[in-house]
């Protein structure tokens, strides 16, 4: 049987064949053939929808093992579609109940294959989707053949650059209140593992939030500055007035956070000083996505008002 070499056919042409049924003669199916394809691929990734990435994704993980209870799982989903209680358009949006129904109808079929189940951390939890495939890397490298870790490195490249590189309007602050900018920072950095908390108007010595961290190894006191201008860029004096403050505060570092961005002179000045972080609009919204998910835009609301753990 002739094989379709991968590396001879444009993007377009390869990702015809690796959905058509000449998936299964095409070499490789489970990674982009070339450096450079792959690179095409990412420079127009905008356009793709998240339901191709998440089929593209399907292609190029791996697949290898099964739990053993899948069968009957199989079959109490069909009974609970066939009866009207679960909806199918809604199951077929899990990866799990996506495959138990491909292994009713195929009972050689593998419902665990691999590391497919993280398309489900998707678009909402790209970070911990990456970190995943990351620890699956790791954990299995010396045991995969070539073009299957050629597969899982691709399929790291399309969730970074899909969802945790995305960029956003640069308006997507202003509608919020100064206070609400505030809030804001304090969650994501909740979220990345601080206890953080907003401090009193009345006495917050240009401290909006302040985050520590106690554990062993790592106690860390950090005072945070936000501002959310309209348009200007944050100047050298005012990051200055920061270290002072991280000073005067004996904090271990201060971070300044800005819907906007930083004057030349202040990102020297934060280049000279390892107390001071500069966080911009663009950086900040990385980081949202990365936490997030890249639609947190439309779930700030929720955000905002979640409990911090």
């Amino acid at each position: 049987m002739e094989y379709i070499e991968g590396k001879n056919l444009t993007l377009d042409e390869f990702l015809e064949k690796l959905f058509s049924k000449e998936s299964e003669l095409l070499f490789p199916n489970n990674c982009f053939p070339t450096k450079e394809m792959g690179d095409l691929f990412i420079s127009n990734i905008t356009f793709v929808s998240e339901k191709s990435i998440k089929n593209i994704l399907r292609k190029f993980m791996i697949k290898n093992s099964t739990f053993g209870a899948d069968e009957t799982a199989a079959e109490i989903l069909w009974e609970h579609l066939q009866s009207g209680k679960i909806d199918l358009a809604e199951t077929l949006e899990s990866e799990r109940y996506r495959r138990l129904l491909i292994l009713r109808q195929n009972k050689d079929f593998l419902v665990w294959e691999g590391i497919t189940w993280i398309i489900d951390l998707l678009p909402n939890q790209p970070k911990l989707a990456l970190d995943i495939l990351t620890a699956y890397l790791h954990a299995n490298f010396w045991h995969l053949p070539d073009y299957a870790i050629s597969g899982l490195l691709d399929s790291c490249m399309i969730i970074r650059a899909k969802f945790i590189e995305y960029e956003h309007p640069k308006e997507i602050y202003q509608t919020l209140s100064p206070l609400d900018f505030e809030k804001l920072t304090s969650k994501l950095f909740s979220e990345l593992g601080y206890e953080a908390n907003l401090t009193k108007r009345s006495h917050d010595k240009g401290i909006d939030v302040l985050i520590r961290k106690t554990s062993v190894s790592k106690k860390e006191k950090t005072v945070i500055q936000c501002k959310r201008p309209e348009k200007r860029k944050i100047t050298f004096s005012e990051v200055n007035e920061l270290l002072g403050t991280v000073t005067s505060e004996k904090a271990t570092k201060g971070i300044f956070v800005t819907s906007t961005d930083y004057s030349k002179d202040a990102i020297n000045y934060a280049m000279d000083n390892p107390s001071i972080e500069l966080i911009n609009g663009k950086q900040l919204a990385t980081l949202m996505n990365e936490y997030f998910g890249i639609h947190w835009v439309s779930k700030i609301e929720s955000i905002l008002n979640r409990t911090d753990h």
